[in-house]
């Protein structure tokens, strides 16, 4: 069955089992396995499953206020969320212009980097880097979830501190599975750019997962895979759904 003819439900808790094996081991599926045990009754509506005309799982898709990510057998997905109202093509994978590509690492640079900081102190500085005071409830809503997927060994975060004690970049595994670790929230403040802060922490999040035998991936916009192949990441090429 074509995605578009699926029938999605928010019940995901009966297909459960399904969609960790689904997203288990794929280079996509690392945010929607973690929220599987994180979210297991789907409480923040995130999870939608495809069913085909029998009821069984032939699809996720996962929404987590960064990103969009559809996941199959054949392979994933993943863009940005555009503004406004979903429509019915909430659904429906992106067109290849409009994905974000993944990049799986293939070379961990041989820079000096830190080891993650102590999470909850990291989490909010980091949070209160990139909003501000007032981060509104949908950031704050993920950084609690972030938290219990660092409690869970499934997240972890990593910053550089400038001699007052604020953070000046961070960067975060905020997922992983049974194979992949998710890379994501890179950041570095206005003032403190073109130090490579951001290439100490991405490396920093690759020899971490690379100790826990994970494949560290990472999305990214297209006009940004030069500065990540740079880092030693090559883009995974789409599989199809």
């Amino acid at each position: 069955m074509k995605l578009s003819e699926l029938r999605y439900t928010r019940e995901t808790a009966p297909h459960l089992e399904e969609i960790r094996r689904l997203s288990a081991r794929s280079p996509w599926g690392a945010a929607v396995f973690t929220a599987s045990y994180l979210l297991p009754e789907n409480e923040n509506g995130a999870m939608w499953a495809g069913l085909d005309e029998y009821g069984r799982l032939s699809a996720v898709v996962f929404q987590d206020g960064r990103s969009r990510t559809w996941l199959t057998e054949k392979g994933g997905a993943v863009s940005l969320p555009p503004p406004g109202i979903q429509t019915a093509g909430f659904f429906l994978p992106p067109k290849r212009r409009e994905r974000l590509s993944l990049m799986a690492l293939s070379s961990l640079p041989a820079v000096p980097c830190p080891g993650p900081e102590e999470t909850t102190a990291a989490v909010w500085d980091t949070l209160a880097m990139i909003c501000g005071d007032a981060p509104g409830a949908e950031a704050e809503k993920r950084a609690v979830l972030f938290l219990r997927a660092a409690a869970a060994g499934r997240a972890a975060a990593f910053t550089l501190r400038d001699e007052s004690g604020r953070v000046e970049a961070a960067a975060q595994i905020l997922a992983a599975n049974e194979r992949y670790a998710l890379i994501g929230n890179v950041y570095t403040r206005n003032d403190c750019r073109q130090k490579g802060d951001a290439t100490r922490l991405i490396a920093a999040c690759g020899a971490y997962a690379v100790r826990k035998g994970l494949t560290p991936v990472l999305y990214c916009e297209r006009n940004m895979r030069r500065f990540y192949a740079a880092r030693g990441y090559r883009e995974v090429r789409y599989h199809g759904m």
